[in-house]
């Protein structure tokens, strides 16, 4: 008597009944998976020969997304070299008017008192240009590993010994200027520690690249510091000037402070116009970073409501066929028992 005649299946029956489940279950498992994804179990055959299309569309969202990361960065410094640039033509501006008022009081404290602002404007000049972003300073040039501007106090004493070797006012006020234009004087050779070559440039969009440029050690900045410095050493006491003279420099400087605003303000409207290109370029990336996902997504898209009713018929499926596996399974055994 064989299985089939006890009524039993036969080892091969059942090896293949296994096999018939396992395709079944397999098969509702990848309809389940893109039902509830909307993306095919095996995308490279729901592609039928487009993967180089697909690899394509890929690679673009790809460069678009490196293009994006130097756009963040690039935003971050233009905004800190925006705001401190901000800062000092405020400065500028705000110490023109101390000194303004100082002066107009014609009270020897309200002069020494100038002093006193003067230098802490110098130490908010140096801390805005001496500002970073991602460890990088941002007035540095070519340099941005290195900080552009020694500290407030060698800002005074070199400043301080230009204006010392001067009999008058107006003549201390130009010797001052010199020492910090001259790219041989003071200011080149000790004030300011960056780089000498321009800002490294950013490619923010295929064949667009940017760059901030604007160093610590630009005319307009050199000058604004120098007005600072002669205000802040004019009336300390420490220069060979008589009052009348002092008063020559503090005016000098004070007219400078006017001048050096509308320079810096300049500066900024340069750097508002590569901010506008990046937000512009950005703009634009995004779209084309939109069209690039769309196009991916249509081309790799299942069929999430055909995938439900491919579920659901494998599901009936193999519960038909355990619920006949069972029944037949039971009268064989019964007959076999009788």
């Amino acid at each position: 008597m064989n299985g089939f005649q006890t009524g039993f299946f036969s080892q091969p029956r059942m090896t293949t009944l296994s096999r018939v489940i396992a395709d079944l279950r397999e098969r509702g498992d990848d309809a389940q998976s893109e039902a509830v994804t909307g993306r095919p179990a095996d995308l490279a055959e729901r592609l039928s020969g487009r993967v180089a299309e697909t690899v394509t569309l890929s690679g673009a969202i790809d460069r678009l997304a490196a293009y994006n990361e130097t756009i963040a960065l690039t935003e971050l410094r233009a905004d800190i070299v925006s705001q401190s640039l901000g800062e000092l033509r405020q400065i500028a501006t705000d110490l023109a008017n101390s000194a303004e008022t100082a002066m107009a009081s014609n009270l020897p404290e309200a002069r020494s008192a100038l002093s006193d602002t003067a230098r802490a404007a110098l130490e908010r000049a140096v801390a805005a240009l001496n500002l970073s972003a991602g460890g990088r300073s941002v007035f540095s040039g070519d340099e941005p590993d290195k900080t552009p501007l020694a500290a407030a106090a060698e800002f005074l004493s070199a400043g301080g010994a230009l204006l010392a070797a001067a009999p008058t006012g107006a003549l201390a006020h130009n010797g001052l200027l010199a020492g910090f234009s001259d790219p041989a004087g003071v200011f080149s050779g000790s004030l300011y520690t960056g780089g000498t070559g321009s800002s490294p440039r950013a490619a923010i969009s295929a064949g667009e690249v940017v760059s901030l440029d604007v160093r610590a050690d630009a005319p307009e900045l050199r000058e604004a510091m120098a007005h600072v410095v002669a205000l802040a050493k004019a009336f300390d006491g420490s220069l060979p000037l008589d009052r009348a003279e002092a008063d020559v420099l503090a005016e000098r400087a004070i007219a400078g402070l006017r001048a050096s605003a509308g320079d810096i303000a300049q500066l900024e409207a340069r750097v508002g116009t590569i901010q506008e290109r990046v937000a512009t370029t950005k703009a634009r990336n995004a779209v084309e970073e939109a069209g690039f996902a769309i196009a991916l997504d249509e081309l790799s898209r299942g069929d999430a409501v055909g995938a439900a009713l491919r579920f659901n018929a494998i599901e009936g499926q193999i519960e038909t066929l355990f619920a006949t596996t069972a029944r037949l399974s039971g009268i064989s055994l019964g007959a076999f028992l009788r």
